[in-house]
C-alpha cells in the first residue's frame, strides 16, 4: 500500500460495508450489447432497475478479468492498481470483491492513492471558483517537463497545490539541473569513454569521493522509486546537483579541466567522473524529465532513446564508506575556512578566494597528515587559493596568497614567469598550453 495508510483505510471501509451487492440499484448503466429489444421496465411498476444494464461499478470492477486475463501480454494480478484516495470505497473495493469470491485472490499487488489538485490557497480547484490552471497552460509557458517536475514534486500522499508561484519555483529547480546537464556535456567533448577513462586506482581522492557519492544517489533514487516516492528522487537529485556537484566538486575540478594539459591524467580522471555522472543522472531523471534527458542523451553520442534504458545500478567498485568517513573532517574544515574568508573579504582583505591563504593549524599529528596528504589540491579543496597546515592550537588564518596571479589559470604562484615564452602564466599552464598547441597541429 502506497501510502502505508491504505491499508487500514480500505479494510475499515470493507468491514463497515452497508450491503454486498456489487450493483447500486441505479436507473442508468451500460446497455448489454444486443439487449436492445429484450423487456424493459413497466410504466406502472414505477422506477426500478432494468435487468438488462450493467452496474457501472459491476463494469470497472471486473477489468481485470475482461482485460488482464484476456490478454497475453497483461498479468493478472495486476502490479499496481491507482487511483484517487476516494475509491477505496469504489473502484478497489468493487475490483476486490468479485476478485477474492471467484479466485481468492485480490486483483493487485500493490495499490495506490493519491490526494487531489488544490490551488495556492488549498481550495479545490472548480470553474466556479476560476481558479483551474489547465496543464496546457503550465506546458505551453514552461514545456511539458515542467508539468511533469511539479507532479514528481508533489508528495501525492496529501492533496496538492498548484498555483504559478509554485510552478515559477519548479522551474529554477529544472534550471538548476539542466545547467548541471549542460556543464557535464560541455567538458566531454573531447572524452571518449572507450579510449580516455581513467582506472579507479589512477583517480584523485576527491574523484573517487565523487564517485562514492553518486553511488549513494543511485541507490537512495532506486529505492525511492520502488517505493513510488518520487517527489524524494528529484528532492535528493536536486540537492546533490546544487549542494554537491554545482558549489563543491564541479567548481573544484575547473581548474583541472581548464588548465592541465589536455590528456593528462588529472584533466581525463576528471572527465571520467563527469562521465559516470552524466550517464547516471540522466537515467535516473529519465522517467521524469524525458525531454530533457533525450535532448542530452543525443549530445552524448547515443543513438537508441534513454526510455530504452534501465535505471543505473550502484557499482560496489565505486562504493568506499571509509574514505566518505574521512571526507566528513575534510568537509568540516573547508566550512570553517569558508566561514574565516567571508571574515577576510568583508574586512577588505582579499576581494576572490583565489587571492586568499589559508594558515591552518591543527592540534593533531594525524590530523594534519591527513590535510597535508593532498598536496597542492587541498587548497581548491577548502575553497581558497593557497593552504598551509601545521601542527599547534586549532586556528584558521586568512592571508593573502603569495607570488604573482597567474593570467590563465587566475592562482597565485611563485613560479609565475618561470617561462620565458610565456612571462605571464605559471609552469603548470606553460605545459598545458604547449599541449593544446601540439594538440591543434595534428
Amino acid at each position: 500500500f502506497f501510502p502505508e495508510f491504505g491499508r487500514n483505510r480500505i479494510t475499515g471501509m470493507v468491514e463497515s460495508r452497508p450491503d454486498w451487492c456489487l450493483s447500486r440499484q441505479r436507473l442508468w448503466g451500460t446497455e448489454i450489447p444486443g439487449a436492445s429489444d429484450v423487456r424493459r421496465p413497466t410504466s406502472d411498476l414505477g422506477p426500478r432497475t432494468d435487468p438488462d444494464i450493467f452496474d457501472v461499478w459491476f463494469e470497472s470492477g471486473v477489468s481485470w478479468a475482461a482485460v488482464l486475463k484476456q490478454r497475453g501480454e497483461l498479468n493478472y494480478p495486476a502490479d499496481l492498481y491507482l487511483e484517487g484516495s476516494d475509491q477505496h470505497r469504489g473502484w478497489f473495493q468493487v475490483s476486490l470483491i468479485p476478485s477474492v469470491a471467484l479466485h481468492k485472490q485480490a486483483p493487485f499487488k500493490a495499490l495506490l492513492t493519491h490526494g487531489f489538485v488544490m490551488d495556492g490557497n488549498g481550495r479545490p480547484m472548480s470553474k466556479s471558483l476560476g481558479n483551474v490552471i489547465s496543464p496546457e497552460e503550465i506546458i505551453k509557458q514552461y514545456g511539458a517537463d515542467i508539468l511533469r517536475l511539479w507532479v514528481a514534486s508533489s508528495d501525492y500522499a496529501n492533496d496538492v497545490r498548484l498555483s504559478p508561484e509554485i510552478i515559477k519555483g519548479l522551474a529554477d529547480n529544472y534550471r538548476k539541473l539542466r545547467n548541471t546537464f549542460r556543464y557535464l556535456l560541455n567538458n566531454l567533448g573531447d572524452f571518449n569513454a572507450a579510449n580516455d577513462t581513467v582506472a579507479i586506482k589512477d583517480l584523485t581522492e576527491i574523484d573517487r569521493w565523487a564517485l562514492h557519492r553518486l553511488q549513494e544517489e543511485i541507490r537512495d533514487a532506486s529505492k525511492a522509486y520502488e517505493e513510488y516516492q518520487f517527489h524524494r528522487v528529484i528532492g535528493r537529485l536536486v540537492n546533490f546537483c546544487n549542494s554537491e556537484l554545482s558549489s563543491f566538486y564541479l567548481d573544484i575540478i575547473k581548474d583541472r579541466l581548464y588548465c592541465d594539459p589536455p590528456a593528462s591524467v588529472s584533466r581525463r580522471g576528471a572527465q571520467t567522473v563527469l562521465h559516470h555522472l552524466a550517464m547516471s543522472l540522466l537515467k535516473m531523471l529519465a522517467p521524469i524529465l524525458p525531454f530533457t534527458t533525450e535532448e542530452c542523451w543525443r549530445f552524448l553520442g547515443k543513438s537508441e532513446t534513454i526510455g530504452a534504458q534501465d535505471l543505473p545500478k550502484a557499482n560496489t567498485a565505486f562504493i568506499d564508506e571509509k574514505l566518505a568517513e574521512n571526507w566528513k573532517g575534510l568537509l568540516a574544515m573547508r566550512q570553517s575556512v569558508l566561514g574565516e574568508l567571508e571574515k577576510a573579504r568583508a574586512a577588505g582583505l582579499v576581494k576572490a578566494p583565489r587571492e586568499a591563504r589559508a594558515n591552518i593549524h591543527v592540534s593533531k599529528e594525524d590530523q594534519a597528515k591527513s590535510l597535508t596528504h593532498h598536496g597542492a589540491m587541498l587548497a581548491g579543496i577548502l575553497g581558497v587559493g593557497q593552504a598551509d597546515v601545521s601542527t599547534g592550537k586549532d586556528s584558521i588564518e586568512i592571508l593573502k596568497a603569495e607570488g604573482a596571479k597567474c593570467e590563465r589559470c587566475w592562482i597565485y604562484k611563485k613560479d609565475v614567469g618561470s617561462v620565458p615564452q610565456r612571462p605571464d602564466i605559471c609552469k603548470r599552464c606553460s605545459d598545458a598550453v604547449e599541449g593544446w598547441e601540439k594538440l591543434c597541429a595534428v
